[in-house]
Order: structure tokens, then C-alpha cells, then sequence
């Protein structure tokens, strides 16, 4: 069974093949549109490389939260390539993952209003910034990835700066696209807004914000 959306599961036969790892090459993405699973690759794979994916709702789990959660979930102890390291790259790895969590939780809101930009606008966007190194450093390419860059552009687009609204939409999408494929309705969607940024809905409901 292979968590989905929210805390929906599903059970697809030729999916079920390709096993696990923390760091997986590849993403699996359900479909609500086409009602399909697709799996798209994250990185070039050499010829005879394994294609893996992550067990885990979230790739950013501590070392032992990851074994715990795939013992209990799964019936297995993971010995992939990133667990196998010794113990002191845990310890630092899990450092970097608790920050990357953080970073990842506050920044999390779908949807900001002009109010709460107004608050901490520069703050957001420094730690948009430091999520995004923090991810390519640790080589996460997750969801919070695309999420990131839809935060920076969700802030730009309120306090009316058009240029960067769209990169940072642009951005979003062409992550969103990489793990989820162009079809899929929140890439759809992140593409209508590097299109056309000044049709959200909140488009400059803010302009003074980054002019303190």
C-alpha cells in the first residue's frame, strides 16, 4: 500500500515492484484527474541502476522516525544507501532534516493573505531561500521544493512585483512538473500562474510590504 493523498492509500500491482529507499530516484504521484499513479524519475539513472521510491509520506524524516515508521508500516528494516551510513552522518543528516522541517512548516500555509505577508514578507522569503539550498544540499527533491518557490511566489505576486511572481512561479511549476508530471491538476494550475501572475487572486493587495 502506497500512501496517496491526506490519508488515503492505494494498491497498484506494477508500482508495488519497485522498492524503497530515503533518498529514491524516483516520485510516485497519484492522479486525481486521470485516476492514475504515475512514477517520474528525479535524476539521470545509469542503465542497470535500480529505480526506488520513498515508502514514506515525507521524505524528510529523521533516521530513526524513518525506521520506525517503515518497520511498523512495511515490515522491513531499511538498509538503503542513506541508512547505511555511520553514525555520525546521521547525526548531522538529522540535523540538517529537523531545520529543513521547520524551514517546511512555516512556510507551508496553500494560501497566504495580504495581512500575514505584510508581517513577515522578508522573513518568508529568507527562509523559502534557505529550504531550497538546504534541500538541493541534502539532495531532497520533494514536494517542499515546489512548495517553497509557490510560497515566494504567493508573496510577490501580493505585493504586486511581477517579475519575480512569475520566475518564482515558473520555478514551482518546473518542480511540480518533475515529480508529479505537466498533467497533474497543481501543475496545471502553477503553470496558469506563471503565465498570467497578476490573475491571482491577492495581486498587489499588498505593494508597500518589501518597500519598508
Amino acid at each position: 500500500m502506497l500512501p496517496l493523498t491526506g490519508d488515503s492509500c492505494g494498491l497498484f500491482l506494477e508500482a508495488s515492484r519497485i522498492n524503497h529507499a530515503c533518498r529514491p530516484n524516483a516520485q510516485q504521484s497519484w492522479n486525481d484527474d486521470s485516476g492514475f499513479l504515475t512514477v517520474h524519475v528525479l535524476r539521470d539513472i545509469c542503465v542497470g541502476s535500480e529505480i526506488t521510491i520513498s515508502y514514506t509520506s515525507g521524505v524528510a524524516m529523521a533516521y530513526i522516525e524513518r525506521q520506525r515508521h517503515l518497520r511498523e508500516g512495511f515490515y522491513f528494516v531499511c538498509a538503503c544507501e542513506l541508512c547505511s551510513l555511520p553514525k555520525e552522518a546521521h547525526i548531522r543528516g538529522d540535523d540538517q532534516l529537523r531545520r529543513i522541517i521547520t524551514f517546511d512548516k512555516n512556510l507551508h500555509g496553500d494560501n497566504l493573505d495580504a495581512q500575514q505577508v505584510g508581517d513577515c514578507a522578508v522573513e518568508m522569503l529568507r527562509q523559502a531561500r534557505q529550504l531550497i539550498g538546504l534541500l538541493a544540499d541534502e539532495g531532497i527533491y520533494d514536494i517542499s521544493f515546489s512548495r517553497a518557490y509557490f510560497t515566494s511566489f504567493q508573496i510577490f505576486a501580493i505585493v504586486g512585483d511581477k517579475t519575480r511572481a512569475k520566475v518564482s512561479a515558473e520555478r514551482a511549476y518546473a518542480a511540480r512538473k518533475m515529480l508529479s508530471g505537466e498533467d497533474h491538476p497543481m501543475a496545471i494550475t502553477l503553470r496558469r500562474m506563471a503565465e498570467r501572475p497578476v490573475e491571482h487572486l491577492l495581486y498587489e493587495a499588498n505593494v508597500k510590504v518589501l518597500q519598508r
